[in-house]
Formats: C-alpha cells, structure tokens, sequence
C-alpha cells in the first residue's frame, strides 16, 4: 500500500487534476440540486457527492489535509449509508421489482 501511495504521489499534477473534477463534481451536483433537475434526497445526489469525494480524497494523497480528509470520509460514509437505506425502502415497497433489476 505504501508503494502504491509513493507511486501516486510522483505524479503531482494528475492528482491535483483529479481533486479539481471532485471539486467539479461537487459544485454540479449541488447547482443541479437547486436548479432543481435532481433531488436533494436523491440517490443521484448521494452518489454525486460519494464520487466527488472520492476524488478530493484521492488528490490528498500529493497534499494531505487532516480536516479535508476527515470531510471527505464523512462524506463518503454518510452517502454511502443514504444509498444504502433508499435501496433496502425500495425493495420493501416492490421486492419483486427490485429482485429482477438487481439480478
């Protein structure tokens, strides 16, 4: 893993491009939120926000920041639940639907 680490950290520039799409992906989510083309309780948002974290994460590999680090992990954790509760309620509402889509 340390390897892996030092390997990205040689590439500078790429991983500060990667944070800057994160910083994207965060800013389109939210102006699709209140343009109101998605829904702030949406799967879709929560997983916009998942991704951008992701991202912002990966970029702190070159540069690393306690209190980003600690946002972003919030962030994916908090989202990743969010999906994972609107799955589990849409397939008590329709199991049969969602058992045929998941397959």
């Amino acid at each position: 893993m340390i390897e892996f680490l030092d390997y990205l950290r040689a590439f500078p520039d790429t991983l500060e491009a990667i944070g800057v799409v994160g910083f994207l992906t965060y800013i389109i989510g939210f102006k699709l939120v209140q343009t109101g083309h998605i829904c702030g309780n949406g799967t879709t948002y929560a997983l916009t926000n998942v991704i951008a974290a992701s991202l912002v994460l990966i970029s702190l590999v070159g540069a690393f920041n306690l209190a980003s680090f600690l946002i972003q992990i919030s962030y994916i954790a908090i989202g990743l639940f969010g999906i994972g509760l609107r799955i589990r309620k849409a397939r008590e509402s329709n199991p049969k639907k969602h058992t045929e889509i998941l397959v």
